[in-house]
């Protein structure tokens, strides 16, 4: 009987991916996918379950083909506006000035209980570990700030909690720390919360995120994109009685499950 035991990530390249790739025709026709399944055993329905509901990885290498990722719909239909990118009563998230508080005090603690469902969600089948850093203005290079002068520019990392894929506790766990601003996107957070601010602020900037091709396109293919419009000066954050330490994105970076990368992730 398969349990709901953390999975390992797998030894693929964080560098490397999943090409698209369509689903047979043969699947649309219900008379032979309900042959199949009947077919199946309990062991192989269980698994395949909690691998529709993002809860166990499908690991491209087990399977030897190459999937086409699909974002979690609970995440783009509810989660990320009804918990993710809302102020809470219980706590300060830096970077929520703007955006609404969330719907009841008794959604809040629903979103919070430690046994929610929700928090070990993973982004996206496949996942990939990659969180892509994105900055409109510097393409080229949208993480430079403090690095070495002999070290390159940083597109992205691979962020690999426990040594596991990241799901959406750690997100919000990190929106928590002030490490990141959730953005007004599924899947979009800001290094930045002042920049973020600057976005809400206006809404012909707002628009653009919508039709900005290549923020589409990170938004598509990795579990999660960064604004990395950074300040040159970082100021000193202390809320008093916060539930969990408060840090801001150079110091997220810093962390051993974060490995950042020099090569596009692409």
């Amino acid at each position: 009987m398969p349990t709901l035991r953390r999975s390992k990530r797998s030894n693929n390249s964080g560098n490397e991916m999943p090409r698209p790739i369509r689903t047979p025709d043969v699947f649309l026709v219900p008379e032979i996918l309900e042959a199949i399944l009947l077919g199946l055993d309990m062991h192989t329905l269980l698994i395949s379950a909690r691998q529709a509901l993002f809860y166990v990885p499908i690991d491209t290498d087990s399977t030897g083909t190459r999937r086409k990722s699909r974002k979690n719909p609970l995440v783009v239909d509810r989660i990320w506006f009804e918990f993710i990118f809302t102020g809470l009563s219980s706590r300060v998230r830096h970077g929520a000035w703007y955006c609404p508080h969330i719907a009841s005090d008794e959604k809040e603690r629903a979103y919070l209980r430690p046994e929610a469902s929700w928090r070990r969600m993973l982004l996206q089948q496949p996942p990939t570990s990659i969180v892509r850093f994105w900055d409109p203005e510097c393409l080229w290079g949208p993480y430079w700030h403090n690095l070495p002068k002999d070290q390159m520019v940083k597109t992205g990392a691979e962020w690999t909690p426990e040594e596991d894929y990241h799901r959406m506790e750690n997100v919000a766990f990190e929106i928590d720390t002030g490490a990141i601003s959730a953005g007004p996107l599924p899947f979009l957070c800001w290094a930045d919360a002042l920049a973020l601010r600057k976005v809400m602020r206006k809404s012909k900037r707002h628009k653009q995120l919508r039709r900005d091709h290549t923020l589409k396109r990170y938004l598509r293919k990795f579990d999660l994109t960064i604004n990395t419009e950074c300040p040159e000066f970082w100021p000193g954050v202390w809320i008093e009685n916060h539930p969990v330490p408060i840090r801001d994105f150079r110091q997220w970076c810093d962390t051993e499950d974060v490995k950042l990368l020099i090569a596009d992730p692409r």
